[in-house]
């Protein structure tokens, strides 16, 4: 038997046991609760969750006293690219998924706007292939929807369904009305979600909310959302019990342009002469956004992790790298509001994307997956690109204010980064 001292973390490590823990002493939180107590975590699984568990010491392999940390269900990201085949230059798959579990992720999906794109079986499968043989977080390769990304032919959804439950067009809007429409009868036969970009948003946004009730069995999910007509079209259509769900990044909410009305007098108000899409909004727009959040409008947080190199960005390629950085973006957001709390940022981070991805939404308790992560809420840091695992480091917050850190991320148990490293 050892003991390790880390960073508010008392550990003591039995080796002859393995993927057998309890942790003592840990804020637990997820949608639905949020207390202080013990979990036991044996085999990949939650067995027992209680103010205090009592345990003969010779069956627990990893005895850790969190002493008030947070114990979270790992967060799951809907909507991110790791540009594999095509541009590894700019991320892959393994960095991709490297930089995931350092930002406290479990599941990731990744969009298809690879190249060659990922529309056909063998390029699907290939990428969730490399990712199970990566072995660090959950993955799910998106496909397209249309052929090459093209608002023209559907791809061979009926084969892709064994593979994925996700299609998109990202990167691409679907401005063919009728091309939209046979994708929403699609997603109504075979059951799959389709999440779309919209650009211009509010002009795509009505007509897509006015094709959706004519087939009113489909799924919809609305990528990015960013503007305050939007907030508003969705809030009305979920009002008349359409089936559309929606989200919102981390850089739509952590940043608002400086307009006539809101001059550049809040930390969080800047003229960024910096290319993301959809571009980001003014204050009234991120106001919109959290009171989306508030009410339920918006559905769940995603990253939409767009890694670029250098010149790629100077050639004006849009997009941020925050799959690392998420998790204090979203905090910082959340402390600066005051009106959203640590069960909002779970059902927003890890409930609601784990259902869109055909999952259980994501509890601590008896009987569920331990996928989890050990965080600092309250820390306060500043975004470091030098710290980044990515490949890419494209973002206009470097050495802005953050909140929270990800001190550890595990998967069905087993510890995949600590600290820093990822195992």
């Amino acid at each position: 038997m050892k003991k390790q001292k880390s960073t508010g973390v008392n550990i003591v490590i039995r080796q002859h046991l393995f993927n057998n823990i309890l942790f003592q002493n840990a804020r637990i939180t997820d949608g639905m609760c949020d207390q202080f107590g013990d979990v036991w975590i044996e085999n990949g699984i939650i067995r027992k969750v209680a103010r205090k568990i009592d345990f003969k010491a010779s069956d627990i392999a990893e005895i850790i006293d969190l002493q008030g940390l947070s114990l979270l269900p790992a967060m799951a990201d809907v909507h991110c690219h790791f540009r594999e085949p095509g541009y590894e230059y700019k991320e892959d798959i393994d960095s991709g998924l490297r930089a995931a579990i350092k930002g406290g992720y479990g599941f990731v999906a990744a969009m298809a706007n690879t190249l060659p794109v990922a529309d056909t079986y063998d390029i699907i499968s290939a990428n969730n292939a490399k990712a199970k043989s990566a072995n660090l977080c959950d993955f799910l390769q998106i496909a397209a929807i249309g052929k090459g990304l093209c608002d023209s032919e559907l791809v061979d959804v009926e084969t892709l369904l064994k593979l994925t439950r996700l299609f998109s067009n990202d990167g691409n809007s679907i401005l063919c009305e009728d091309f939209m429409l046979r994708a929403l009868q699609a997603s109504a036969q075979y059951g799959f979600v389709l999440a779309t970009h919209c650009q211009p948003e509010e002009e795509l946004i009505e007509r897509d909310l006015h094709l959706l009730k004519k087939v009113p069995n489909a799924q919809l999910h609305i990528c990015h959302v960013s503007k305050v007509d939007s907030v508003e079209m969705i809030r009305n259509a979920k009002r008349e019990k359409l089936p559309v769900t929606c989200e919102v990044t981390p850089h739509h909410l952590f940043a608002a342009q400086a307009d006539i009305a809101m001059p550049c007098d809040l930390p969080f108000v800047q003229n960024l002469d910096y290319k993301v899409n959809p571009p980001i909004g003014n204050f009234k727009d991120r106001l919109a956004l959290i009171e989306g959040l508030r009410d339920g409008t918006i559905d769940m947080l995603a990253s939409d992790h767009a890694p670029h190199s250098e010149e790629d960005k100077r050639a004006g390629a849009p997009g941020i790298a925050n799959i690392e950085t998420a998790f204090g973006m979203y905090l910082q957001v959340f402390d600066e509001d005051g009106s959203l709390s640590m069960k909002d940022f779970c059902r927003l981070t890890s409930d609601a994307p784990y259902r869109l991805l055909g999952r259980q939404s994501a509890r601590i308790k008896e009987g569920r997956e331990a996928t989890l992560i050990v965080a600092d809420v309250e820390t306060k840091g500043k975004i470091d690109t030098s710290d980044f695992v990515s490949k890419s480091k494209n973002t206009p917050f470097d050495g802005w204010d953050i909140r929270g850190k990800v001190l550890r991320t595990y998967i069905r148990g087993e510890k995949k980064y600590d600290s820093g490293q990822t195992l």
